[in-house]
């Protein structure tokens, strides 16, 4: 996996050896955590379920809204 940092954001670039994803992460209501999980289950094979998601509202109250607007589909 390659980033690129842009001028207004950055650019994930994933390789052919996508991570396989499948698993539960328990945050333990720490944003970082939840929003660095949500992003790689992003390019996972298998979903990531994110307990405790709910945190990332204390920091970044849009991420969710924000990441979906640039076609990603987290619910």
């Amino acid at each position: 996996m390659l980033i690129k940092k842009k001028l207004n954001g950055l650019s994930i670039i994933s390789n052919k050896n996508k991570p396989y994803g499948g698993s539960t992460i328990q945050t333990n209501f720490d944003h970082r955590i939840a929003m660095s999980f949500l992003i790689m289950g992003i390019a996972s094979v298998k979903k990531i379920k994110i307990n405790e998601s709910n945190c990332i509202k204390t920091s970044f109250p849009d991420f969710v809204n924000l990441i979906n607007n640039l076609g990603a589909k987290i619910n």
